[in-house]
């Protein structure tokens, strides 16, 4: 009779294939990592890898899947902020977190080179990508509305170029580099805002108020970016 199977380490052994899968293959490249040692690294057999995946495409694409609740989960919370434009950099910064990780430059160059070749990756990539822009656009909408961004002509296309930033940073990080602060100087530049004041009663609010249409002047150089980053308008968030 066969042995029942325990949800729970199943769950824990597949987590830690993925772990150890994705640090090889950013390391080493896709094509110069085998199963055999990925398994090995993660101490468990050749057998379990493929039960559990199929094969290395799918160990690959796992990496990936897994980015999809996150998005979710970073799209829900930046809809329920009070303040969008706050909620919207937050976001960013959920977007850019693990930028400064040893292994994503590595990693996001073998994506960029699998994509091609899987059609199947690059759905899932997509989807996620899709699901982070549309969530971007409203929360660019809500801002725009209540008057704490300049008024934008296409939210989608904007949303699809603050992503399309978030996702550069993955090759320009570096190691332990907390890119965080130049996402979101970069997003208020282009977006005309100004940050939100830590606490009420600093005088934030007062002095938004008092500028045209709720917002700090365009010639305040201080909130203003020149950040001459050149990309495509297509961001797939964390790719």
């Amino acid at each position: 009779m066969a042995r029942p199977v325990d949800p729970e380490r199943a769950a824990r052994r597949r987590e830690a294939v993925v772990a150890v899968a994705a640090q090889m293959f950013a390391e080493g490249g896709y094509e110069r990592t085998s199963v055999a040692q990925i398994a090995r690294a993660a101490g468990v057999s050749a057998g379990t890898v493929f039960y559990h995946f199929g094969d290395k495409a799918a160990v690959f694409r796992a990496i990936f899947e897994a980015d999809r609740p996150a998005a979710e989960a970073s799209v829900a919370r930046a809809a329920g902020a009070p303040d969008p434009l706050a909620g919207l950099l937050a976001f960013l910064d959920e977007q850019v977190a693990d930028a400064g990780s040893p292994y994503a430059a590595g990693l996001v160059i073998e994506l960029l080179r699998r994509a091609g070749e899987d059609p199947q990756l690059l759905e899932v990539v997509e989807g996620t990508g899709a699901l982070l822009r549309e969530g971007l656009a409203a929360l660019l909408v809500r801002a725009a509305e209540e008057g704490r961004i300049d008024t934008l002509g296409d939210p989608e296309a904007a949303a699809a170029w603050l992503l399309s930033i978030a996702d550069a940073a993955f090759l320009n990080g570096g190691e332990g580099r907390d890119v965080s602060a130049d996402m979101r100087r970069t997003a208020l530049g282009y977006l005309r805002a100004v940050e939100p004041a830590p606490e009420a009663g600093g005088g934030g609010e007062a002095s938004r108020r008092d500028s045209p249409g709720g917002r700090t002047p365009a010639g305040d150089s201080s909130v203003r970016s020149d950040a001459g980053v050149r990309l495509g308008e297509e961001g797939n968030g964390n790719v």
